[in-house]
C-alpha cells in the first residue's frame, strides 16, 4: 500500500483510536517512566506530541519517529517542530541500537503481509531497546475483526480466523469521511509466536473498550514486551 497516496486521506479521518489506545499507553509511560521514546511507523507523529505534551518537557531525553511514508514524514515534522532532541526518518534502522527505553508500533504490524516480515522488524526492534527497555504495540482486536465500531470495520469472515495472513479489507469512516483500505490477519497465537521467535516476553496484554459503550468486543488489542 503507497500511503504517500492516502496520508491525506487517513489523516483527515477522525479516528477513535486516540481516544482508545492513547491513553491506555499514557497510562504505562507513567508507571515504567522511560527516558527516551521512538515510534516506529509514527505516522504524523501524534502520539509523540502527546507524550511530549502530557509530560514535563524534561521527563524525556531523547525522542525519534520513522515512517516509510515521505507525506507522513512531512506532516510529522511540522507537528513536531518544537521538540528538541528528536530523529525523524524513514527507517528505523538508522536509529540508535540499545539506546532506546521505549519503542511504540501503533497499528503498524496488521500491515505486514509475511511472518517474514514481522519477526525480522520485531527483532530489529529489539536490537534498539536499551537493557531494561519496552515494546508497546497496539494492532486491531484479531479475535473481534467480524464486528463494526464507531470509527472502523473490518470486511472479515471469522471462519477464516486460523488463515495466517490473509488479506482483509478495512473501512475507516467518521461523520463526514471514509477510506477504505488492506490489512493483514495475524491470529493472537502468531503475534504471541512471532514475539518469542524476536526474542521478547510479553509482560501484559489488555484489551480495549470502544468509545461506543453499546459495541460489542474490543477493537483494540495492546500488548506490552521486554527483550529476553
Amino acid at each position: 500500500m503507497n500511503w504517500d497516496i492516502i496520508a491525506d486521506a487517513y489523516l483527515g479521518i477522525s479516528e477513535d483510536r486516540d481516544k482508545i489506545i492513547f491513553p491506555v499507553l499514557l497510562k504505562y509511560i507513567k508507571e515504567f517512566s522511560p527516558k527516551n521514546l521512538a515510534d516506529i511507523g509514527g505516522g504524523d507523529g501524534r502520539f509523540l506530541e502527546l507524550a511530549f505534551t502530557h509530560f514535563n518537557h524534561n521527563h524525556f531525553s531523547e525522542f525519534a519517529l520513522t515512517d516509510s511514508s515521505t507525506r507522513m514524514l512531512a506532516r510529522a515534522k511540522s507537528r513536531l517542530s518544537n521538540i528538541k532532541n528528536l530523529t525523524i526518518c524513514d527507517s528505523h534502522k538508522t536509529l540508535k541500537k540499545h539506546n532506546w527505553d521505549l519503542v511504540t508500533l501503533i497499528a503498524v504490524w496488521m500491515s505486514l503481509e509475511t511472518h517474514e516480515e514481522c519477526i525480522n522488524l520485531l527483532s530489529q526492534i529489539k536490537e534498539l531497546l536499551s537493557s531494561n527497555g519496552k515494546l508497546f504495540t497496539a494492532v486491531t482486536h484479531p479475535c473481534f475483526r467480524h464486528l463494526n465500531y464507531h470509527s472502523f470495520s473490518a470486511n472479515f469472515d471469522l471462519t477464516n480466523y486460523f488463515e495466517s495472513g490473509k488479506k482483509f479489507r478495512v473501512n475507516l469512516y467518521d461523520s463526514i469521511r471514509s477510506l477504505s483500505l488492506w490489512d493483514t490477519h495475524w491470529t493472537l497465537s502468531d503475534h504471541t509466536h512471532q514475539l518469542n521467535s524476536a526474542g521478547f516476553n510479553i509482560e501484559l496484554i489488555e484489551e480495549l473498550q470502544d468509545v461506543d459503550n453499546n459495541s460489542e468486543g474490543s477493537p483494540w488489542l495492546v500488548i506490552i514486551a521486554s527483550p529476553k
